[in-house]
């Protein structure tokens, strides 16, 4: 299979950003055989996690970006600390860049 150009890269990142997370990660392991997780929910901000694919057979690595927020529990009592409940994500970005390979 070919690598894929700009274009195709482009439209690739439209098609994942329509989908839920889980669904994009799914749609992306599918695209190429030889595909493997370069890492998983990594944060490399505050706030920010990063799951990375890298499809050698494509020649690109697609980077689902996630928002995540934590839902802290208000507590009224004296002398009370809040208590981290939950955290919540929310799928917001795809970055699809080329390898160094792709020349295209």
């Amino acid at each position: 299979m070919a690598y894929l150009n700009s274009q195709q890269r482009e439209s690739l990142r439209q098609e994942l950003l329509k989908l839920k997370f889980n669904q994009a990660k799914g749609r992306v392991r599918r695209l190429d055989p030889k595909g493997r997780l370069a890492f998983l929910r990594n944060a490399q901000m505050t706030g920010v996690l990063y799951t990375d694919y890298v499809l050698p057979t494509l020649g690109v690595r697609v980077t689902l970006v996630e928002n995540e927020t934590e839902k802290v529990d208000q507590t009224d009592n004296a002398g009370s600390t809040p208590t981290l409940m939950a955290s919540t994500t929310e799928f917001i970005d795809v970055i699809v860049n080329a390898l160094p390979e792709n020349k295209t």
